[in-house]
């Protein structure tokens, strides 16, 4: 690589970082389901409790399965400890695994012999689902380092069959099932790896590595197989298993998405160009490649519930076949890279578009707003949005998205000392029930904020305050 070009991708790389640490605890916005998925950390770090008051089932459960399994919360846990609690410290803990993922794949890279990694590692930095979820709490982050990590090790395996590359890469694909069971497809290609080159012994070894950390988690389950059976199998379906449903579903809702749409069209564009030019690809292990993007879409399927957020895990495999296909498509080498620089340009718009969109809104104002109007105790019974969840988790907080029964609902507005009703929360619940909390309760206080309940869309959104009579 010429000097200049070392100059530019290393001015384009700190650019990106600056980027990212741009109001990272605002941009994009505090969702609120980011706070629901931070009060169970917070639950077990500080009250040795797993589990959540602001979950569904009436916020009745002593466990916290849901679809997630718990290395992820167990993590944020630790980092609460460490570090205190806050938006801020779980937004960095999804930022720092945002950037290992990053270092794994440039060694991902380096062991498949890819030239010009810059560019490769630019495109996923750039890409706006990996930034957004970079800085969103969230469990994608660190599937997608387990992923790659797990991936990385199977080609060092490849490359030379080292015993520590392979329990290695069996412990890392089992933390990922313990995070999410989209672990599936690396799973099934180390088993494919272990098979076809006939290592029975190695494959018995993996197998014991592979299950010697899920031995908490399992006996967990069992202590606990009720809540399990109603969380899990009940509640998502999971026994429930329609493939042509599932296949249109994906398809719908991966095509026609805002949000993954171009990473879906780029997937589809890339990975035919590399199956119609399989033979002239000269890359060992090349079928692991294009093998892992066949089966991520293949397990959902199966698989009870598919969300498009969790397309980037195949972020970096994408731009990892653009190298493959750059690296041994010679005569197609510099119109692969101007559409790679093309992606990248238009990745960085739409960077700068979610920058724009959000950079006005601050959730600290917000923050002491709320606790100007509402004065609380420990014990005080607090009802509202999860979005409010970071400003009240002191308090007795619960969700008015926590009940999915009316009954349950009128009788957890009947008990709250305060009920905080924003824009969010009025749109998305009954005409009977608004008017119901205002029969029962005395409105104190009301206010406008920018700050918006769910996707920041409002710049006036009305925050009207009640206490009981």
């Amino acid at each position: 690589m010429t000097l200049w070009k070392k100059v530019f991708f290393s001015l384009a790389f700190i650019l990106l970082i600056i980027v990212y640490f741009y109001h990272f605890a605002d941009i994009p916005h505090f969702r609120y389901d980011e706070g629901n998925l931070i009060d169970v950390p917070y639950q077990l770090a500080y009250h040795a409790h797993f589990g959540s008051a602001a979950l569904e089932n009436g916020g009745d459960q002593t466990h916290y399965f849901h679809i997630h399994p718990p290395f992820y919360y167990v993590c944020l846990a630790a980092v609460f400890k460490l570090f205190g609690y806050g938006i801020e410290q779980a937004r960095l803990f999804s930022m720092f695994l945002a950037f290992l993922t990053i270092g794994c794949f440039y060694f991902l890279l380096r062991e498949m012999k890819v030239k010009d990694k810059s560019i490769y590692l630019i495109g996923v930095l750039s890409t706006p689902l990996f930034f957004v979820l970079a800085k969103t709490i969230r469990p994608e982050m660190m599937m997608a380092l387990l992923f790659i990590l797990s991936f990385l090790f199977l080609v060092r395996w490849e490359h030379r069959n080292k015993k520590l590359d392979l329990i290695l890469g069996a412990v890392v694909t089992s933390l990922m099932m313990m995070t999410h069971m989209f672990g599936i497809p690396v799973l099934l290609l180390w088993v494919y790896s272990l098979l076809s080159n006939k290592k029975w012994k190695y494959l018995l070894f993996y197998m014991g590595a592979l299950v010697i950390p899920t031995i908490p988690y399992v006996l967990w389950i069992i202590k606990s197989w009720d809540a399990f059976t109603l969380q899990v199998i009940v509640d998502r379906g999971v026994a429930k298993i329609d493939i042509l449903q599932k296949g249109l579903e994906v398809i719908q809702t991966t095509i026609f998405s805002k949000k993954v749409g171009l990473i879906a069209y780029a997937l589809i564009f890339f990975s035919a160009i590399f199956v119609l030019n399989y033979n002239k690809i000269r890359t060992p292990l090349k079928q692991f490649v294009i093998w892992g993007v066949a089966l991520f879409w293949l397990q959902f399927l199966l698989l009870p519930k598919f969300n498009e957020l969790y397309v980037v895990l195949l972020i970096p495999l994408l731009f990892l076949i653009i190298a493959l296909l750059v690296n041994n498509l010679l005569k197609w080498r510099k119109l692969l890279l101007f559409i790679c620089a093309g992606m990248i340009v238009v990745n960085m718009l739409g960077i700068a578009m979610i920058m724009h969109k959000y950079q006005k809104y601050s959730f600290h104002d917000y923050e002491v707003l709320l606790r100007n109007n509402v004065k609380f105790k420990a014990e005080t019974k607090i009802m509202g949005n999860f979005s409010i969840i970071p400003v009240f988790h002191e308090a007795q907080f619960t969700g008015f998205q926590t009940y999915n029964n009316e009954r349950s609902l009128f009788k957890a507005i009947n008990e709250a000392d305060f009920v905080v009703i924003d824009d969010f929360t009025r749109n998305n619940m009954s005409v009977t029930m608004n008017k119901y909390v205002i029969s029962i309760k005395k409105k104190i206080s009301e206010f406008y904020s920018p700050y918006y309940g769910s996707e920041g869309q409002h710049e006036n959104n009305l925050i009207e305050i009640y206490q009981k009579k």
